[in-house]
């Protein structure tokens, strides 16, 4: 397969987090449509992208650092990217350049939701408006939190 086919594969309403498939190969030639459809989603959807790339055969130092890049938006946007299904021929190739150390891989889908899942951010239990208490100066009230939520 020539160039780069991307596209979502699945998008996980209650959390936010979209699943692109990448086939084909990511490099020179074809890290300008990857950054693209990334710096889209990440505008305009979401700040957690799973990239599945169990279709990918090939990925050069640009592609890497196209990754790389991306992680590193969406880490500003409060989100980050995580890796699916990485091959074990580009597997090596990201070992070897420590992007494992950065991005989050995993070999299954429910494994990769689920790490998002973990990282979310729960509520207070009180219901809005009225009164709970308040994590700023922990007394009961409905002023201090709610200013700095707004």
């Amino acid at each position: 397969m020539e160039g780069l086919e991307i596209k979502v594969e699945k998008e996980i309403i209650s959390f936010g987090i979209e699943i692109v498939e990448a086939a084909g190969t990511l490099d020179s030639n074809t890290v300008s449509k990857f950054t693209g459809f990334v710096a889209s989603l990440l505008e305009e959807k979401s700040n957690k992208l799973i990239l599945d790339l169990k279709n990918l055969e090939y990925v050069s130092s640009a592609g890497i650092g196209a990754i790389i890049e991306y992680h590193d938006k969406a880490a500003a946007l409060a989100g980050d990217i995580k890796l699916l299904n990485v091959g074990p021929r580009i597997k090596k190739v990201m070992e070897l350049c420590g992007v494992f150390q950065l991005v989050e891989t995993f070999d299954s889908e429910e494994a990769a939701v689920e790490s998002y899942r973990q990282k979310e951010v729960k509520p207070p239990d009180a219901k809005f408006p009225g009164e709970y208490l308040c994590p700023s100066c922990r007394r009961r009230h409905s002023c201090c939190w709610q200013r700095s939520v707004t």
